[in-house]
């Protein structure tokens, strides 16, 4: 079954590079999972949940939930997985064949 979906939406930053270009940057993204993450967790709201970054800096608040006896997943994309976050995991998800599947 599943649950509720929940769509947080970030700021974007236009940058200005050293050449002169612009790109946009996605700011405050990582502090509102962390938060939704956490307060999830302690309120009970889930079981398990799955992280969809490659980003090991997450490995710690995966630790604490899972401590609150949370399972937690990990999807990745191969060229931007951290081996180490996939560690910490109760489970992975590689997107990458799934995304092969759906367009092949």
């Amino acid at each position: 079954m599943l649950g509720n979906l929940n769509v947080v939406l970030c700021a974007l930053r236009k940058v200005k590079t050293k050449d002169g270009c612009f790109e946009f940057v996605v700011k405050g993204d990582d502090a509102m999972l962390i938060h939704d993450f956490l307060v999830g967790a302690y309120e009970n709201l889930y079981d398990t949940t799955i992280i969809v970054s490659g980003d090991e800096d997450f490995a710690p608040i995966i630790k604490t939930a899972q401590k609150l006896g949370k399972k937690v997943g990990n999807a990745y994309f191969k060229c931007s997985s951290s081996q180490a976050l996939r560690q910490v995991c109760n489970f992975s998800v590689p997107l990458d064949k799934m995304v092969n599947k759906i367009i092949n």
